[in-house]
């Protein structure tokens, strides 16, 4: 395989960890495959120096706009990633989350595109306009009493009763 430029950036980061056992070449091959596969819906964003916090920081610091993602945030490349690794068994079943906006909506915004049946569990406290802008999107919301780890807990427990998976906004392997 021909790397590209992104491929070759990518080969250099990973090359210069020093993180013993974990298996470096295959978290390259996740990287590329993940990178070829969610190209055609993920933005490319710009990096913008930021010339106040290069100078304050003595070094040379760039910002990546993901704001100018679809949903206005750096989640919506893990959400697509997510639903993509997922059997076809488990995307017909659809996935719920726990989320007081971001990770909610990008996490509605790839299963629309994906497919798969979204729902979010979120606390009674989130920003009526992050709800209102998920159920725009696609995604169905459960508005949970309590806070985010309320909503979490019940998330994690509806999606183990209804045989789904539940797609965390921390870690990637549940």
């Amino acid at each position: 395989m021909e790397n590209t430029h992104v491929e070759n950036q990518i080969k250099k980061i990973v090359n210069s960890m020093k993180i013993k056992g974990t298996g470096m070449s295959s978290l390259f091959d996740a990287i590329v495959s993940a990178h070829q596969q969610l190209r055609p819906q993920v933005r490319v964003t710009p990096l913008e120096r930021s010339v106040l916090l290069s100078q304050q920081l003595g070094c040379e610091l760039y910002l990546k706009c993901d704001h100018l993602q679809p949903t206005g945030s750096f989640k919506f490349r893990g959400a697509s990633n997510k639903l993509r690794l997922l059997s076809d068994e488990q995307r017909q079943r659809g996935v719920i989350a726990a989320s007081s906006g971001n990770h909610g909506q990008a996490m509605a915004l790839a299963g629309k595109l994906m497919g798969v049946s979204v729902t979010v569990y979120a606390p009674e406290t989130a920003a009526a306009i992050k709800l209102e802008t998920i159920r725009a999107l696609g995604g169905k919301v459960v508005t949970v009493p309590g806070d985010a780890l309320k909503a979490e807990q019940a998330g994690e427990k509806a999606a183990q009763e209804q045989g789904k998976v539940y797609v965390s906004l921390i870690t990637t392997n549940r």
